[in-house]
C-alpha cells in the first residue's frame, strides 16, 4: 500500500510541477499601434482635413495643404500596456511631400497622461525640421527598444521623455494616437506595431532612413511657406490644447479599465495557479483515504 501511495503521490507532484509553469509563463503577444476599425476624429485646418483609409495592410493618411491631424483613442479593450525590458516599437512607414508628425497618448491608469512623439534621436540622424520636429518625406523603418524610447528627446526643442507616466511596474500604457499630414503630405503606415523583443530583430540593424527627393522638396509653394511661418505659434497652441483635451478623455478611459479590472477579477496567472495548487492538495488528500479505506 505504501508504494501505492508514493507512487500516486509522485505522479501529482510531477503533474503540477508541468501544469503550474505553463500557466505562470505568459506567452507575449504583439500590439498594433493603428488598430482596424474603430472611430477616427480629424482636426482641420484653415478649411483643409485629413483623410484616413485604414486597411488590413496599411494606413494612409492624406491633406492638400497645412497640418491637420487625425485621432484614434483607444476604448478601454484596446488599451495597450506593455513592460518597457520586454518590448520594441518597431516602425515601416512613408511621407511623400511634406513632413509628419506621429504621437503617442500615454497614461499611467491613475489620472496622469502625456503624448510622446516618435520624431525622437532614436530615429538616428533623419532630416526633421527644426522649427517643429516635423520629420521630412522619405521612408523611415527600423526597431526602437522602449528601454531606448524613454531615454530618448525630441527633435523639438529637445524635450526629454515624460518619465513621470512610465508605471510602478515599470510599463508605457497606450491609450491613443495622433498623426498629420503637414504641408500635402501622403503619410503611409504599413507597420507600427510593439513586438516583445525576442520578435522585433536588432536595432542596431535598422533605423530611420530619409529619401528626399528634389522634387518633392521643392513642393511646398512659396504661399504655403509664408502661411507656416506666420501661423506657426498659432499652431503650437492649438495643438497642445487638443493634446490636453485628448489626453484626459484617455485618462478618464484608462482608469475605467483599471476599475473593471479590478471588480471583475477574471481569471488572471494568479488565480489559475491558485486553482490548480489546491486541485492538487485535494488529489492528494484523497488518494489518502482511499489507501486508508483499502488497508
Amino acid at each position: 500500500m505504501k508504494r501505492i501511495l508514493f507512487a500516486a503521490l509522485a505522479i501529482v507532484f510531477v503533474l503540477s510541477a508541468c501544469v503550474i509553469p505553463a500557466f505562470a509563463e505568459e506567452a507575449l503577444v504583439s500590439y498594433k499601434l493603428i488598430p482596424q476599425g474603430g472611430e477616427w476624429t480629424t482636426t482641420p485646418y484653415e478649411g483643409f482635413d485629413i483623410t484616413v483609409n485604414v486597411t488590413e495592410n496599411e494606413a494612409v493618411f492624406k491633406a492638400d495643404a497645412y497640418w491637420p491631424c487625425a485621432d484614434r483613442m483607444y476604448s478601454d479593450e484596446e488599451i495597450i500596456t506593455v513592460s518597457i525590458d520586454d518590448y520594441s516599437l518597431v516602425y515601416d512607414f512613408t511621407v511623400e511631400v511634406g513632413q509628419t508628425n506621429i504621437n503617442f497618448y500615454l497614461t499611467d491608469g491613475f489620472g496622469s497622461s502625456a503624448s510622446y512623439t516618435i520624431c525622437n534621436n532614436t530615429l538616428g540622424n533623419v532630416g526633421y525640421d527644426a522649427g517643429s520636429g516635423d520629420l521630412h518625406a522619405g521612408t523611415y523603418t527600423g526597431v526602437i527598444r522602449l528601454t531606448d524610447f524613454v531615454n530618448s528627446n525630441k527633435f523639438y526643442k529637445n524635450e526629454a521623455f515624460p518619465s513621470g507616466i512610465i508605471t510602478e511596474n515599470n510599463e508605457l500604457i497606450f491609450s491613443g494616437i495622433q498623426i498629420y499630414s503637414v504641408n500635402g503630405a501622403t503619410v503611409t503606415i504599413n507597420k507600427l506595431d510593439l513586438v516583445p523583443n525576442e520578435e522585433a530583430g536588432d536595432p542596431t540593424d535598422s533605423g530611420g532612413s530619409e529619401d528626399v527627393s528634389e522634387e518633392e522638396s521643392e513642393a511646398v509653394s512659396e504661399e504655403e511657406s509664408e502661411a507656416v511661418s506666420e501661423e506657426e505659434s498659432k499652431t503650437e497652441s492649438k495643438e497642445e490644447s487638443k493634446t490636453e483635451s485628448k489626453t484626459e478623455s484617455a485618462d478618464a478611459s484608462a482608469t475605467e479599465s483599471t476599475a473593471a479590472e479590478e471588480e471583475e477579477g477574471g481569471l488572471s496567472t494568479g488565480a489559475l495557479i491558485a486553482i490548480i495548487a489546491a486541485a492538487v492538495v485535494v488529489i492528494a488528500v484523497v488518494v489518502i483515504l482511499i489507501v486508508k479505506k483499502k488497508k
